[in-house]
């Protein structure tokens, strides 16, 4: 999209040389921009000269970037506020996107190109509400003149009259669902970055208090060690909290089959059972027919376990707990009051309670991460965005009944499927660590994963080549005279990402075979989540196991399909 012409935008912070930094690019870009010091300034000067856009900072004398949030809000909801702050905290993020803020970004700006990408998908959705509002206008201009028109009708106006306020309350429906949605998507992607960050450190830590373990056992004592041991705990721990921050954005990798959703019910109910307390009874209601949807089978089992563990927390005194499964058909009539649903034939599990209930309140912010009601020490507040996001990303989409003291009902809809269910496949014995003689190449533009990778290959047995970006790569690879059995890069670098390279290695060398690793997937790897047919994917942070085993796995897999990528 092009720059707006004549485009005004009020920049207000503290810092003069970050105002003078935005105010010389904007205008070399084409737009008028307006300065303040400070938020009591900056809403002066909004006010008089009413700017397009306002960039903004959380951290000011005076007027506080939120509060000059909330009252541009109040007094100007269509004007689009970006929220520049350095403060790098996720609940400063999160509590300005719920007091308004249209977009948030992280400085020191490394690219100003993301800020001009920023201001312009704002005024872009600023001239779409315009339009939305001019429509509207339009349709109430018209709405008058029917009902001028029909005063003269008995019957016939009643009727007219109910219509349009049954229409009326549809829209109002619709348009809550979509900023519900829109406000989701954007924490969803903020959750994302931080969690694909993390990723990186956990696996550096991981690996290196592995490999120091393996290293220590034969010289030491066991109990000299259980500190390491204790840091490779607080990893998993920690990594279980990345995985649940990347479900709910979607960035999370699937690997979807089909299930027969109520035989992999029906097998969960043992560890149902173990979650309860004894004075909740679990009810089951399962058809005797197939019930088939697509998905991966551990985040539905996740799922599952997210809704039973809050509701059986609903349920301090004890109470019932119902899960049951149907098929439905979702006609125009229901996606008339679903905005994120989709027609067709669906399977619908309801996880139903006899527990304490929600607020209207509180069921608006029960997907939002890190948002609970429990207290401290409780729970993450990720479980219900957890559930959230494996939903989305499975296709489907959630409705919530709920009033206080009178229980709650999740229904989770998933399309349904016609094919049969995928058998289970054969566990891989791990008892010992996988070696090999082959020769590997890594290319990992993060130094400590880089070097963490390279000495846990080559202690297992390999020759390892290792690359700090796609061009290094390249040339590894023309200058090595031997043969090439695998490559293993990262997906997300400068320059040159993991496919491109991928795609020029196996151009030259059509046998050489290819393992992705990233800390989360993005459009460049993944199709809403999904990765391709044939692709090898290894997800951050992973283990000394898990890497020796999934490199032993794409070397020997008969069906792996050589030259296949993204």
């Amino acid at each position: 999209m092009n720059a707006k012409p004549c485009a005004t935008v009020l920049t207000i912070d503290d810092e003069a040389v970050v105002r003078r930094g935005i105010t010389a690019y904007l205008e070399d870009t084409g737009f008028s921009v307006l300065e303040a010091e400070n938020g009591r300034v900056g809403l002066e000067i909004f006010r008089h000269e009413h700017p397009d856009v306002v960039l903004i900072d959380l951290r000011m004398p005076e007027v506080d970037g939120l509060e000059v949030l909330e009252t541009l809000a109040r007094e100007s909801p269509d004007t689009g506020t970006i929220v520049i702050s350095g403060t790098g905290m996720m609940a400063d993020a999160v509590e300005a996107l719920h007091r308004g803020a249209w977009d948030y970004i992280i400085k020191p700006i490394e690219d100003m190109a993301v800020l001009l990408h920023a201001v312009e998908k704002v005024l872009e959705r600023a001239c779409l509400i315009r339009e939305n509002r001019s429509y509207q206008k339009h349709l109430q201009e018209q709405i008058k003149k029917r009902t001028a028109e029909l005063e003269a009708a008995n019957e016939a106006l009643t009727r007219e009259i109910e219509e349009r306020k049954r229409a009326e309350q549809e829209r109002r429906t619709l348009e809550a669902q979509l900023r519900h949605a829109q406000k989701m998507e954007a924490v969803g992607q903020l959750a994302g970055g931080v969690a694909h960050d993390f990723n990186n450190i956990l696996t550096t830590i991981l690996g290196n208090a592995e490999l120091t373990i393996r290293a220590l056992e034969a010289e030491f004592n066991s109990d000299n060690l259980e500190g390491l041991r204790q840091i490779e705990q607080s990893v998993q721990l920690a990594s279980v909290l990345t995985r649940q921050l990347l479900a709910f954005s979607r960035r999370q990798v699937s690997h979807p089959e089909v299930l027969d959703f109520n035989r992999a019910l029906a097998e969960m109910e043992k560890l149902l059972l173990r979650l309860l307390t004894e004075d909740i009874h679990l009810t089951m209601h399962l058809p005797p027919t197939q019930l088939c949807i697509r998905a991966d089978a551990g985040q539905i089992e996740q799922v599952v376990m997210n809704l039973v563990v809050n509701a059986r927390d609903a349920m301090p005194d004890g109470g019932e707990l119902t899960l049951e499964t149907t098929s439905v058909m979702l006609d125009e009539a229901y996606l008339a009051a679903h905005a994120e649903a989709k027609p067709g034939a669906h399977v619908m599990l309801a996880v139903s309670d006899t527990g304490i209930g929600m607020t209207k309140d509180t069921l608006e912010r029960i997907f939002e991460p890190f948002f609970t009601t429990k207290t401290a020490g409780r729970g993450t507040g990720l479980g219900l965005a957890t559930v959230y996001g494996i939903v989305k990303q499975a296709g489907g989409h959630i409705v919530v009944y709920s009033e206080p003291q009178r229980g709650t009902t999740f229904k989770i809809y998933l399309p349904a499927v016609m094919a049969a269910p995928e058998q289970p496949g054969t566990m891989h014995d791990t008892s010992q660590m996988p070696t090999g003689t082959e020769t590997i190449l890594v290319c990992e533009d993060d130094e400590l994963v880089r070097n963490l990778v390279v000495r846990i290959l080559q202690g297992s047995g390999y020759t390892v080549l290792a690359a700090e970006n796609g061009e290094q790569a390249l040339k590894l690879a023309a200058e090595h005279r031997s043969p090439l059995h695998l490559l293993i890069t990262d997906v997300i670098m400068p320059d040159m990402n993991g496919r491109k390279l991928a795609d020029m290695l196996v151009a030259i060398m059509p046998k050489l075979r290819t393992l992705f690793v990233s800390g989360y997937t993005s459009n460049v790897i993944a199709r809403h989540g999904v990765l391709d047919e044939g692709v090898e994917f290894l997800a951050k942070p992973f283990s000394q196991r898990d890497l020796l085993q999934r490199v032993r796995e794409v070397l020997e897999h008969p069906n792996c399909v050589v030259g296949q990528h993204l």
